[in-house]
């Protein structure tokens, strides 16, 4: 299963505000998918709820509250493994790497790489 799929199925099962329902009307709401994708797109593009009001087809409010919601259920289901400190074994492992890729003692650093990235500052 992809990664994006992975989490999308946990935060849905996780967070039943996730799970596509029916509306008042009987109409199906937006789909798991709709809301963590919208959610991505804020977090990794810095894009607005405005924005995606339009792109998404779901109101701003809707993907503010996708947003937090999913922001705060991925800190509680995989905050205590990823979201931790480095071991001193993962730091060795990351400075290893980072030598290996001519980065000698960088631990974390992107602000000072010398790749071109466009979404950079």
């Amino acid at each position: 299963l992809p990664l994006f799929a992975r989490i999308a199925d946990v935060v849905t099962q996780y967070d039943e505000f996730f799970k596509e329902k029916e509306n008042v009307t009987g109409k199906l709401e937006c789909h798991p998918y709709q809301k963590v994708t919208a959610c991505f797109r804020m977090l990794a593009n810095g894009c607005s709820a405005d924005f995606l009001d339009a792109e998404m087809q779901m109101s701003s409010t809707l993907v503010l509250r996708s947003l937090k919601r999913f922001v705060r259920t991925v800190v509680h289901l995989f905050g205590p493994r990823y979201l931790r400190a480095p071991s001193p074994r993962d730091v060795k492992l990351l400075l290893q790497e980072g030598e290996r890729r001519g980065f000698l003692g960088m631990l974390d650093s992107l602000d000072c790489m010398h790749w071109k990235w466009k979404n950079c500052p």
